[in-house]
């Protein structure tokens, strides 16, 4: 492969070696024209100059897109760097690359493109990506919508894209129509209806595991963030998580109308169990 900042080298390289790829490197984005495009295999570009626009536009058109810079041992450009669909990167420091890209190839990516919310009562952190999380200034709010572009699994970890470079654990993260269902359980009371005399409390339910906390069969606990994950309904408590076929919630006692309706709309088998104080049955059906 040859790099080269002349394209009339280039030009000379494609009559002498045509099987060998040509990458024209480019410090302002007025070298990049159509005219070039016919002598060469792809661009190498100042990461001052690259956007993600622009990589998918060259790769639109077959180009290979590669990035060149003063590269240093600073992670901070390298966490942005590793979210861009790039296809090389030009540096001093190969060991340092090396290492965040052996960490993106160990993830699972999977595209979502789906409207999101937080159902938590507490704000998530954002990072710049998932494979060495470093944290934004900004977080998201709690019961934010935003646009979810990618489901990102890395180990243990399950992270979705909400931008470019930006990042949030998919814990409390509902995407459309689960999560206006979660949203209806947000902040309601729950009973703990289990066979058991107790109920041990999980730390999270993408993985869950076990956590010293127990609630007694009959205990009321207030729903601090909801999740659907496979087809099961998870609830958070101020202790821990728990699956909500181990509860029965709590509905509204004044002007509840609207909410026994959206309660309605959720498929019969992903509804949480309510429970009727007054009724000597809880309510299972439509």
């Amino acid at each position: 492969m040859f790099h080269s900042f002349s394209l009339s080298s280039l030009k000379r390289l494609q009559k002498v070696l045509p099987n060998v790829p040509r990458i024209l490197i480019v410090g302002s984005l007025k070298r990049i024209t159509f005219d070039s495009f016919k002598y060469v295999d792809g661009i190498n570009i100042s990461s001052d100059l690259i956007t993600p626009d622009l990589v998918s536009q060259l790769h639109y058109i077959g180009k290979k897109v590669y990035i060149w810079d003063e590269m240093n041992e600073n992670r901070v450009l390298w966490n942005w760097l590793v979210n861009l669909n790039i296809d090389g990167v030009v540096t001093n420091y190969p060991g340092l690359g090396h290492e965040f890209q052996s960490l993106k190839a160990n993830a699972v990516s999977e595209n979502v493109n789906s409207l999101a919310s937080n159902t938590s009562n507490n704000a998530l952190p954002i990072y710049m990506n998932p494979y060495q999380p470093a944290v934004r200034k900004r977080t998201l709010a709690p019961n934010a919508v935003v646009d979810v572009t990618k489901r990102v699994r890395l180990n243990q970890a399950v992270y979705y894209q909400i931008g470019q470079n930006a990042f949030v654990p998919a814990e409390t993260i509902n995407v459309v129509p689960q999560a206006g269902w979660a949203h209806l359980f947000l902040n309601h009371r729950i009973i703990i209806k289990t066979e058991a005399l107790q109920l041990r409390l999980v730390d999270d339910p993408l993985q869950p595991s076990p956590t010293a906390t127990q609630l007694t069969n009959g205990t009321i606990a207030t729903v601090t963030a909801a999740r659907y994950y496979n087809n099961q309904l998870w609830l958070r408590v101020e202790s821990g998580w728990l699956p909500a076929s181990e509860a029965q919630v709590l509905p509204p006692e004044t002007d509840n109308q609207l909410w026994f309706y959206q309660y309605s709309q959720i498929p019969q088998q992903l509804k949480p169990v309510i429970h009727l104080p007054n009724n000597t049955a809880p309510l299972v059906s439509n």
